[in-house]
């Protein structure tokens, strides 16, 4: 009999060198007591099953299955949770320990210095997560998306993972890559981002959406403890797309000059991004601090086009946080008849063993005739290895032993979830049926290799389990009911079935399209309305449907003068000085969008409308003719000669304001406010004041203020433009005495508390603004209010600051007045 045999998750195999690397973690000494409580919890439920489980001998389940073995769970270990893990921990890691101990590969052949996904179109556009905690399913789908970019235009719905998960976490909680895992692998994502379009705080999502791919795994990465270890994460760019990580939301640690960020320990990981790319050689120096050596990830985050750059940033080899809890999402082919069987709706929140091996087992019931072809496992250790059986006709326990047919087996290469195909079996409709794995951790000297899914407090306190569905087996031969070692725990095992005679086709290709169920609502031009271009210059001019998902190849382009101006792969080409208007449209003409062109001699400037961006010298080929639509003119107004300037006289004068305020005795650079065009012209004006007792203004355009009130200063160029600047001079006097005297917060409910101040001036209540700004951790928030006769309050709500936060600090600055309170809730 022919069987499966397979390495899984191995990054480019023909290249990698086996070598050992122990990646050790770093524990947070305040979460400390999550563990112990959750260990103590088990020790109880174990010490009183123990008499019970080796005494008892079960009679006959729900599901009909007769119980004819002991019980005997034998020496079953159980993982303790990963000590990184807490619940108030939002985007950091989960309960689930994992182990890169062992043997891990690198690649032998040399990485490029620089690699960027952007470069090759495999990056979706930048989305805004908005006010709430939901960047880690942004982060997720980002890498996903990423990865299905060389197939299409992919867009999915990361409030329906947001609201849908099922955790414990709300949606201002957030998220980690084991979250993302476990609503992926249980089929109920990847949504069409058009059946749940995404909204900050709607906490409702709709029931009867179906997931649009299938999964074929998720591989989680070691984290980055040294540059070396920054080869897993390269190589999973270059074969997968974009990758999961975390990081440290701090904006202390930005600098915007570069769009870079380093954070070398502060804080904790808070954020989730989407790294999509590296260079070797950015600068050390190029971070808010000097970092221990060159080199940065390429970062993509979900903040919107106006952060950073375009959304994007580098960050830091040796960030603190980025490089860790990495993921890849790799999905497939939906099975549009397929099926999975599994208990494991939170996924893997812990694992067990005997002794670096041992045997799970998941029975289930067929719900009609199919065929068994895949089987789904999650992975905690580096090189497991595994074999998978499958009992048929289950009518007994003791089947487990004697009945299994070996039906697949190889390695895993890192943690994470798995498809694994698998020699198909049939099912008959109600045909009682297991599957039986085995798995071996000893390359990675790892005691607990069996994922399992159980309750953890503050993360998955609706996992339940029933006697009759996971067993355990250190030998194969003994099995014992894992219910009765660890409460409500089931064996993470799916049966992943399809309705035909044969296994489906999973490869994605042209039967994967872009969302069928978007329409597009919007179409207009990057660059506005209107604008105008010089006719020795080429423009670009851009055209964006919405949403951004839709490709814009099918646009149809056309100008309504082709002698004026043509529009040609994207870029405008002027023909002759004149308007024209460039239309675009849909193919099926359904929206249009307009663009006014007005083409200018060489060197004129036209103040009326912005420029349309240049790309460079106008290289027109009348040849395109051939490809460009008929031009359907509307109007066409008659072509201007060319007129030859004088570069140094002024065309156009304008004032940048026409107002200004000074105090007496104080001067103002009058010239400063001229603009003129075109810039080479020379600068000569004359000053005129209708009050020299207020303003006197010398011939450089420097005014000086004498006395309080009211002046007009006329300008005027030897050209004959001329222009008014209204000036105000205010007394010189004293600064008043200034005291912020009360300043308190009020009890916080239902996310809802005030902060209310009171200040004093010359002894009397101080009526004016002021400046308020509130921190709780990274979150900050800066508002202007107004006191009336020496009282303000300011509101904040669960918009402003999630319910989690506890700790704030608000300070209110009056002039140079400037005072704090910190409290908490």
């Amino acid at each position: 009999m022919f069987r499966n045999k397979k390495v899984i998750g191995s990054l480019f195999l023909a290249l990698l060198v086996f070598l050992s690397t122990t990646l050790p973690s770093f524990a947070i000494a305040s979460e400390g007591a999550i563990v112990k409580e959750e260990s103590e919890k088990l020790e109880s439920y174990q010490e009183e099953n123990k008499e019970e489980a080796g005494e008892e001998k079960l009679s006959e389940s729900d599901n009909g299955i007769i119980y004819d073995m002991d019980d005997d769970l034998g020496d079953l270990e159980i993982a303790p949770l990963n000590e990184d893990f807490s619940p108030d921990n939002a985007q950091g890691a989960g309960p689930l320990k994992v182990s890169y101990d062992g043997p891990t590969y690198r690649a032998r052949a040399a990485l490029p210095e620089y690699f960027n996904l952007r470069d090759y179109n495999r990056v979706t556009p930048v989305k805004n997560q908005g006010t709430n905690g939901s960047c880690w399913a942004f982060a997720a789908y980002g890498a996903m998306e990423s990865y299905l970019s060389r197939f299409g235009s992919f867009d999915f719905s990361e409030k329906h993972m947001r609201n849908m998960h099922g955790f414990d976490w709300s949606i201002d909680d957030g998220g980690n890559r084991d979250i993302a895992a476990a609503y992926l692998s249980r089929g109920d994502g990847p949504i069409w981002e058009s059946q749940d379009p995404y909204d900050p705080v709607i906490s409702a999502s709709p029931l009867n959406v179906k997931r649009a791919l299938d999964m074929e795994e998720i591989i989680y990465l070691p984290d980055v403890l040294s540059i070396g270890d920054t080869v897993a994460i390269k190589n999973a760019i270059m074969q997968y797309g974009g990758v999961y990580t975390t990081i440290n939301s701090s904006k202390y640690y930005e600098r915007p000059e570069s769009h870079s960020y380093y954070n070398p320990g502060g804080g904790k990981a808070d954020h989730a991004v989407t790294i999509v790319g590296w260079d070797d050689s950015f600068s050390k120096n190029g971070f808010s601090s000097v970092a221990p050596d060159n080199g940065a990830w390429i970062v993509k985050n979900s903040w919107g086009p106006k952060y950073m750059d375009n959304g994007f940033y580098y960050v830091s080899y040796f960030d603190k946080f980025c490089g860790k809890s990495n993921a890849v999402f790799v999905p497939k082919a939906k099975d549009e008849t397929g099926e999975i069987y599994q208990y494991d709706k939170f996924g893997a929140t812990r694992s067990v063993g005997y002794n670096k091996q041992g045997y799970m087992a998941n029975i289930f019931k067929a719900s009609r005739d199919e065929l068994l072809h895949e089987v789904g496992l999650y992975n905690v250790a580096l090189r497991t290895r595994y074999e998978i059986y499958v009992v048929e006709n289950l009518e007994k326990t003791s089947q487990l032993k004697s009945d299994r047919k070996l039906v697949a087996e190889g390695f895993m290469e890192y943690p994470g979830y798995y498809t694994i195909d698998i020699d198909p079996v049939k099912l008959t409709k109600d045909e009682n049926f297991s599957v039986v794995v085995y798995m071996n951790s000893e390359q990675a000297d790892y005691r607990y290799p069996m994922p399992i899914e159980t309750r953890i407090t503050g993360f998955t306190s609706k996992a339940e389990a029933s006697p009759g569905q996971s067993y355990v087996s250190a030998d194969g031969e003994s099995w014992g009911d894992l219910t009765r070692q660890v409460p409500n725990a089931n064996a993470c095992i799916k049966a992943i079935t399809t309705a035909g005679d044969t296994a489906p086709d999973e490869k994605i290709g042209d039967e994967i399209h872009d969302d069928p169920h978007v329409k597009p609502r919007n179409l207009y031009f990057k660059e506005g309305k209107s604008g105008f271009i010089n006719v020795d210059k080429k423009g670009s001019l851009t055209a964006i449907i919405e949403p951004e998902a839709l490709s814009t190849d099918n646009l149809k382009f056309k100008s309504q003068d082709n002698n004026v101006a043509v529009y040609y792969k994207g870029a405008i080409y002027p023909r002759s000085v004149g308007k024209t208007v460039i239309q675009a449209s849909t193919e099926d003409g359904s929206l249009k969008a307009n663009f006014f062109v007005q083409v200018i001699p060489k060197d004129f400037r036209n103040e009326q409308y912005d420029p349309i961006p240049v790309l460079g010298e106008n290289d027109f080929d009348p040849k395109w003719m051939e490809e460009i639509e008929p031009s359907e003119p509307d109007y066409v107004e008659p072509t201007k000669p060319e007129i030859e300037y004088d570069p140094n006289e002024i065309r156009n004068m304008y004032l940048t304001t026409n107002m200004g305020v000074i105090k007496e005795g104080d001067t103002f650079d009058l010239d400063k406010k001229i603009g003129v065009y075109p810039k080479t012209a020379n600068r000569e004006f004359t000053y005129l004041s209708n009050d020299e007792s207020i303003i006197t203004v010398d011939k450089n355009g420097i005014a000086t203020a004498h006395k309080t009130g009211k002046a007009n200063v006329s300008i005027e160029c030897k050209e004959g433009f001329k222009k008014e600047f209204n000036f105000i001079v205010l007394p010189r006097t004293e600064l008043k005495e200034l005291s912020v005297d009360y300043m308190r917060n009020s009890e916080r409910k239902a996310g809802i508390w005030t902060v209310t101040f009171k200040a004093t001036e010359n002894g009397e209540g101080y009526s004016g603004p002021a400046d308020v700004t509130t921190v709780s951790g990274d979150r900050v928030r800066k508002n202007r209010i107004y006191f009336n006769r020496g009282e303000a309050k300011i509101k904040y709500n669960g918009f402003n600051f999630g319910v989690w936060r506890k700790e704030f600090e608000t300070t209110i600055k009056i002039r140079d007045i400037e005072q704090s309170i910190k409290y908490g809730f």
